[in-house]
C-alpha cells in the first residue's frame, strides 16, 4: 500500500482527509511545527493541508519555512490544498493576494485543463479561503507553472511544469453530495502514484 504524509497545518477538514483516503493508502499525519524534512523522502506522496489559523504572507510566514524548503527541494510528489496551495504557490515565489470578501461555500471554477477534471468544463467545488494565488501573468513564478482552473477569485489548480507539484485551492477532501471533487481528487492521486 502506498504511503501519503499529510502535514496539518491545523485544517478542520483532517477527518475528511483520514475519511477519503485512509481505504486507499497508508497515511501519517504531522502537525507543521513537528514536520522534519529528513521524513519526507519515505514517502510516496505529501499533502499540504489547508488551515486557517495564519496567512502565508506577512508575520504568520516564519511558521512554514520547513514546508517553503519542502517546495524547494523535495522530489516526492507534492500536493497543497487551500492554505497548502497558498504555501506551494509562495514557495514557488507566486503572487498571494488578500480577497475582499472571504469565499465560503460551493463555487464554480472553469477553464479546466488536464486529465484530472476528466473531460468536465465546470466543476462545483467547496471553498474556504481568504487569500488565494492571483492569476496575474506578470507574477515571478508563473513560468514554472501551468495553470489547470480558475474561479472569479483566482487560480484555483496548477501543477509545476517539470516537477511533481500540484495545488489545490478548493477542499476536495470535503464530503458534499453534489460534488465530484473527493472522486475525482482520488483518481488525480492514483495516476500519479502508478
Amino acid at each position: 500500500m502506498k504511503k501519503i504524509l499529510i502535514i496539518n497545518n491545523d485544517t478542520k477538514h483532517i477527518k475528511d482527509f483520514i475519511s477519503l483516503l485512509s481505504p486507499y493508502y497508508k497515511l501519517d499525519i504531522v502537525h507543521y511545527l513537528d514536520f522534519s524534512l529528513d521524513t519526507a523522502h519515505s514517502y510516496d506522496a505529501i499533502i499540504l493541508s489547508g488551515g486557517a489559523n495564519h496567512a502565508v504572507t506577512g508575520q504568520g510566514r516564519w511558521l512554514y519555512q520547513k514546508e517553503f524548503e519542502l517546495v524547494k527541494t523535495t522530489t516526492t510528489p507534492l500536493i497543497g490544498v487551500c492554505l497548502g496551495f497558498q504555501i506551494i504557490a509562495y514557495g514557488l515565489d507566486l503572487e498571494i493576494i488578500e480577497l475582499e470578501e472571504p469565499v465560503h461555500g460551493i463555487c464554480k471554477i472553469r477553464n479546466l485543463q488536464g486529465d484530472f477534471f476528466a473531460h468536465h468544463d465546470e466543476l462545483d467545488v467547496y471553498q474556504a479561503h481568504r487569500f488565494a494565488v492571483s492569476d496575474n501573468p506578470d507574477w515571478r513564478g508563473v513560468e514554472s507553472i501551468e495553470i489547470l482552473a480558475r474561479s472569479d477569485t483566482g487560480v484555483e489548480v496548477f501543477q509545476h511544469r517539470e516537477r511533481d507539484i500540484y495545488g489545490f485551492q478548493f477542499h476536495p477532501e470535503v464530503f458534499h453530495d453534489k460534488l465530484e471533487s473527493r472522486r475525482l481528487f482520488l483518481s488525480f492521486l492514483e495516476k500519479i502514484l502508478r
